[in-house]
């Protein structure tokens, strides 16, 4: 089973940020000519995941983190995200795998090595 379908399987075990889920609606409309529709099925399905939506406690903390660390703003937005939401993993290949960022361990679920530690 794949890393995504496991972890659905699991309840808890999974927390996407609604920055996430704009992510997934930019890219597949835009990059992969998916129609809104057809997205929105996907949105609804994750929709569940969700713990919360960005606010300016939020936007702040991962201003913060930018001025520590050579991330993006988006992706301390998503770093920020786990934190608040107690993950102790962050599950991304748009990070360096096996870099912890304020308390929150970065795994790339799509590099081999992670195989056993995601349980798949």
């Amino acid at each position: 089973m794949d890393t995504v379908g496991w972890l659905i399987q699991v309840p808890g075990s999974m927390v996407i940020s609604a920055q996430v889920l704009s992510e997934l609606c930019n890219v597949t409309t835009r990059k992969m000519k998916l129609s809104p529709v057809d997205i929105e099925v996907e949105v609804q399905r994750f929709s569940q995941f969700v713990a919360f939506g960005a606010d300016i406690d939020l936007v702040l903390e991962s201003l913060r983190l930018m001025g520590v660390t050579s991330i993006s703003f988006f992706d301390a937005m998503i770093v920020a995200s786990a934190r608040r939401a107690n993950c102790e993993v962050l599950l991304t290949e748009d990070l360096n795998d096996g870099q912890v960022i304020s308390g929150v361990r970065v795994v790339n679920p799509f590099n081999p090595a992670n195989r056993e530690l995601l349980g798949v």
